[in-house]
């Protein structure tokens, strides 16, 4: 299945998406996996297909042209990319990541309060 969709909820339901190169999706959201370090999204630098969790576009012609590099992969090929998008999303949005950097935050904000 495909999506075009601008959240990481595509993603955790294990679908490749398609989304505009803008904010979220195109900073952080749909990011190879794993993230490399140094990652910063580039048009004419996609990551390789090795860790792609899904495409970005901009003009009608570049969407196009990614829903078919889509629809052309091998049904192994798109459930690899969809297994890695879930994980992605999941690792870095999900339950735990969410209460880890929650408490990490809280533990800073009482460390503040403390030295004051």
């Amino acid at each position: 299945m495909l999506t075009l969709a601008p959240s990481s909820a595509p993603q955790a339901a294990g679908l490749i998406p398609l989304a505009h190169a803008s904010a979220g999706p195109w900073l952080d959201i749909i990011a190879p996996y794993p993230l490399p370090a140094a990652y910063k999204p580039a048009l004419d630098a996609p990551p390789p297909l090795s860790t792609r969790t899904g495409w970005h576009a901009k003009t009608p012609r570049e969407f196009s042209a990614s829903l078919v590099e889509i629809l052309e992969l091998s049904p192994a090929e798109r459930e690899t990319i969809r297994r890695r998008a879930k994980a992605s999303v999941s690792e870095r949005f999900g339950r735990d990541a969410f209460e880890k950097g929650w408490g990490e935050s809280l533990q800073r904000l009482l460390a503040r309060l403390e030295s004051a």
